[in-house]
């Protein structure tokens, strides 16, 4: 509504500027006609009073000059209806009048001091001029008056100064008028147009109002001096201080003392007309700090100076305490899970020492078990019944059993002992030489093998060896009962890594029991039917996760097993290898 009011006002001053203009001009151009006329009346005056001295010159009487100039004055009168001439003479203290020309219209006299004849009185001191005065009527007249040289007579020639504004005031009423009815059209037009503009306006300075007021982030005006020029309530809410004590404060009186050099820096570069978001500490009525985000956009001039800038300000300073909390928490995680894992370090060390030592110290006890068991099977097994020699039989099994899996125990400790001596290596070759290391056991078998394209990898070869021979020794123990056995070996995408697999036609096993395939000492079949330790699965999981990679295995019963593996460096075929060779590549 403030708007329309400034317009209402405006538009006031607009039509009083034209009407004043025409008002001004109307009278100068009036006091410029005034003049003229004073200055006909003077010149007519002087030149009656000389026609006057004339006569009287002529005639030798006065008298006589008064009939003849009377009979030349008989029309005198309608040059205009209230023009006069007047002839007086002074008899004492008084101004007797000779004759006027205004009929019916005559005095006999009027007092030579008196405030009715004052063009007379001068005219009868031997004064010319002109100038408006009351006449012997009490009306204002301008006239014009001279002396009559030779005689005590004067002359004045008047008109109503009525009559004489009469033109200039009717033309000041019409042009008024005119103008008038020109400013109020103009305005209606003016008011038709706009209306509809200031009506949106009006509606869209409502709407913007009410979105700032009730607005729940902080917004601030800056002047180019970077001022406060305006503050929402929420500003005033969030910094404690009234509107009016905010109004005109500089910004950085505001800013928290330890980041006014940062807000500084943010102010140079908002002058330059940089936009921007940063985080800030602001200070309260009560000196106490808070956190906000802080967006700044600069308005600038047409000539790209800084005329002020907007400020958007949203109170973080929940968000900042839960970071810092976070912080603090991750910062305490992090030495927990650091204490953790070196305790679990300590543990797993000590644990594999002690695999290491007890299993290698139980194998010479173990020896000699063995060692006395086939040495008194052999002196006095004739004399010895069967049950006692079977008694002996199963005390050396049992013992062959024993050491098989302290070996297998020894050589999953040196696996987590062991440091790892990376070299790229071919597991094609690798395949290969465990082929050949397992003919002597599948003597007499129908092994179909598939051997695909093998990728080379950046890993410790004696390592992997073992995980191929684990791999494949697994295979040809599970496909025994099958009489003609398929063994394949390859390489496949899964999930978009490069994965080597080991599958088989062999007895397979039942997925719900996958999560106990790779643990220590966990068998899925009987020892009776295959045998085994329980080791070796376990100690494949252990070289893969020491090449960063990861072993899985999918199976169904009697139907066969699919073993894979990863490892974390990239992979290349053999026949990749060999291109790469031919190209003279490395």
């Amino acid at each position: 509504m403030k708007s329309r009011k400034d317009l209402y006002l405006l538009l006031v001053i607009l039509t009083l500027i034209p009407l004043l203009v025409v008002g001004v001009a109307l009278y100068v151009s009036y006091r410029a006609a005034l003049s003229q006329q004073s200055a006909r009346l003077e010149e007519s005056a002087t030149r009656q009073a000389h026609l006057i001295e004339v006569l009287i010159e002529k005639t030798q009487s006065p008298a006589l000059a008064q009939d003849v100039f009377l009979t030349a004055h008989k029309r005198f009168r309608e040059q205009a209806v209230s023009r006069e001439m007047v002839v007086a003479r002074r008899e004492g203290d008084r101004i007797v009048f000779i004759f006027n020309t205004l009929a019916g219209t005559k005095a006999e006299s009027v007092p030579f001091d008196g405030p009715l004849g004052i063009p007379m009185q001068r005219a009868l001191r031997g004064e010319e001029g002109s100038m408006v005065s009351l006449d012997y009527r009490s009306v204002m007249v301008v006239s014009g008056y001279a002396p009559v040289r030779g005689v005590n007579w004067g002359v004045v020639v008047k008109i109503d100064l009525a009559e004489a504004r009469a033109p200039y005031r009717n033309g000041a009423l019409l042009a008024i008028s005119l103008t008038l009815v020109l400013v109020l059209l103009g305005a209606f037009l003016f008011f038709r147009t706009t209306s509809p503009l200031i009506r949106t306006l009006e509606e869209s300075e409502a709407r913007f109002r009410g979105i700032v007021q009730t607005a729940q982030e902080g917004i601030w005006l800056l002047d180019s001096q970077g001022r406060l020029r305006f503050v929402n309530p929420q500003m005033t809410r969030m910094l404690g201080w009234s509107e009016s004590e905010l109004l005109g404060r500089p910004w950085l009186d505001i800013v928290f003392e330890q980041d006014r050099q940062e807000a500084e820096r943010a102010w140079e570069r908002l002058k330059r007309g940089v936009s921007e978001q940063y985080d800030i500490r602001l200070r309260r009525k009560d000196a106490s700090e808070f956190w906000v985000l802080l967006g700044a956009t600069p308005m600038l001039d047409h000539n790209a100076r800084l005329t002020g800038s907007v400020g958007l300000i949203t109170d973080i300073t929940e968000r900042k305490n839960a970071e810092e909390q976070i912080q603090q928490m991750n910062q305490e995680l992090e030495r927990r899970v650091q204490q953790r894992t070196s305790e679990l370090a300590a543990v797993v060390k000590e644990l594999e020492a002690f695999t290491y030592a007890a299993a290698h110290d139980l194998r010479a006890p173990l020896r000699h078990i063995h060692g006395f068991s086939n040495l008194m099977r052999e002196e006095f097994g004739p004399q010895l019944d069967a049950t006692a020699q079977g008694y002996l039989q199963r005390i050396c099994q049992g013992t062959q059993r024993m050491g098989n899996l302290l070996e297998d125990l020894l050589n999953l400790s040196r696996v987590g002992r062991k440091e790892l001596r990376l070299q790229v290596c071919g597991l094609s070759s690798l395949a290969q030489e465990v082929m050949d290391e397992l003919q002597a056991e599948t003597r007499g078998r129908q092994i179909e093998w598939k051997i695909g394209a093998l990728p080379f990898l950046d890993c410790d070869p004696g390592l992997m060896k073992q995980v191929i021979a684990n791999l494949l020794s697994n295979a040809v123990k599970f496909t025994r009962p099958r009489e003609t056995a398929m063994i394949e070996v390859g390489q496949v995408a899964v999930n978009g890594e490069s994965a080597v697999f080991v599958r088989d036609n062999g007895v397979g096993f039942s997925m719900k029991y996958a999560d106990k395939l790779f643990g220590v000492f966990q068998r899925l079949h009987r020892q009776e039917d295959f045998e085994g330790t329980g080791v070796g699965l376990a100690t494949v999981q252990r070289i893969i996760q020491k090449h960063g990679g990861r072993v899985w295995a999918t199976a169904e019963l009697d139907k066969g097993a699919t073993i894979f593996f990863t490892v974390a460096t990239p992979l290349k075929s053999d026949s990749q290898e060999l291109e790469t060779a031919l190209r003279g590549g490395t």
